[in-house]
C-alpha cells in the first residue's frame, strides 16, 4: 500500500527588486511630490524593460518613474535574467504575495519621493493583470491606469472599480494574444462601472511601439493637466 503524498504551501519571505528614477532640477536637485508612474513588465522581461518604455515618453520627463520586477526570476534567451509575475499553480497565493509586494514597493518609493501629485499604474502584456490588481486591490487609490496588450482579470467582472477612476485600455490591431473580440468584451465589461475608459487601438501587433508610448504619454499628461491634448487623436487605418 502506497503512502499518500500531500501538496502543501508555506509562507516565506523573499526579496524583490525595483528601479526608481526621481526627476531633478538643476537648481533644486531631486524633486519631491512629482507625479509617479509605476510600471509592470511583461512575461520574460525585467524591470529595465518597463523602465525603458517609461523613460522614452517625453511627457514623463518630470515624473518619478518606478518599475517593479516580478518575483519569479529565470534565465531567458541569451542567459539574461528575466522574470514573470505568476503561473496558474497556487494562483490565489501568488496574487496575495504579489499584492503585498507591490504595496511595500510603492509605499517605500513614495516615502523616498514624497506624496505624488498623481499616481498611475502602467502594465504591459502579463503585467496588465498585475497592474489591474494593484490598482483595484491596493492600499491607495490611483488616479489612472494604463493597460496595453492584456485582458481584464476575470475576477473584476463583479468587483467594484472605484479605486481606479480613469483607464487607458489598449491593444495592437494585429495582436494575436489580445484579440479584438476580447478587447471589445473588456470594454463592455467596464461599461457602466463608474470608470472612464479611453480605448486605444494602434497599428502593430503584441508590442510596445513608439505609437503606444505617445498614446500613454497623452493620457498621463491629462491626469495632471486635463486641458492637455494628445497629438495622436486619430491613427491612420
Amino acid at each position: 500500500m502506497s503512502t499518500p503524498v500531500t501538496d502543501r504551501s508555506i509562507v516565506t519571505p523573499i526579496h524583490g527588486r525595483y528601479l526608481l528614477r526621481v526627476p531633478e532640477s538643476t537648481a533644486h536637485g531631486p524633486l519631491r511630490n512629482a507625479p509617479m508612474a509605476v510600471g509592470f513588465h511583461g512575461y520574460g522581461e525585467s524591470a529595465e524593460a518597463q523602465m525603458r518604455r517609461l523613460e522614452c515618453i517625453p511627457e514623463l520627463e518630470s515624473w518619478a518613474l518606478l518599475s517593479i520586477q516580478g518575483l519569479h526570476r529565470f534565465y531567458g534567451r541569451g542567459r539574461d535574467v528575466v522574470a514573470c509575475w505568476m503561473t496558474q499553480q497556487d494562483r490565489e497565493d501568488a496574487i496575495e504575495d504579489n499584492l503585498r509586494y507591490v504595496r511595500s514597493v510603492v509605499t517605500e518609493a513614495i516615502y523616498q519621493t514624497g506624496e505624488p501629485r498623481a499616481l498611475a499604474y502602467v502594465g504591459y502584456s502579463q503585467g496588465v493583470a498585475m497592474a489591474w490588481r494593484a490598482a483595484i486591490l491596493g492600499a491607495r487609490r490611483v488616479d489612472g491606469l494604463v493597460v496595453f496588450g492584456g485582458d481584464v482579470p476575470p475576477e473584476f467582472g463583479v468587483r467594484p472599480l472605484t479605486q481606479c477612476p480613469q483607464v487607458l485600455l489598449g491593444r495592437g490591431r494585429d495582436d494575436p494574444h489580445y484579440s479584438v473580440a476580447q478587447f471589445q468584451a473588456d470594454l463592455d465589461l467596464l461599461g457602466g462601472r463608474h470608470v472612464a475608459v479611453e480605448p486605444a487601438e494602434v497599428p502593430g501587433g503584441h508590442e510596445w511601439s513608439d505609437l503606444v508610448g505617445r498614446e500613454v504619454g497623452g493620457f498621463l499628461a491629462r491626469l495632471v493637466n486635463p486641458s492637455a491634448v494628445s497629438d495622436l487623436d486619430v491613427f491612420p487605418s
